[in-house]
């Protein structure tokens, strides 16, 4: 399961990966939501898009959290 973005081969699929907690790297949220770093920090503080039952949105949190990180060009 995930989120795609787009049609066809120009289209971008995102993956529902979960993510990682900080304090003892157990899995999260697999399967049901993806968890996905952006490029821009404060601090010891990043922005994030977060996606689940097809509702998608942003939010910051500490780097520390383990969240996948997708290279798309532009």
């Amino acid at each position: 399961s995930g989120l795609r973005v787009g049609s066809g081969s120009t289209g971008l699929f995102l993956p529902a990966a979960g993510g990682r907690y900080f304090s003892d790297g157990a899995l999260y949220t697999r399967g049901n939501n993806g968890n996905y770093w952006s490029s821009t920090e404060f601090g010891s503080v990043a922005v994030y898009l977060d996606f689940s039952n097809g509702s998608a949105g942003t939010g910051g949190d500490y780097r520390t959290y383990g969240m996948s990180v997708r290279c798309v060009a532009e």
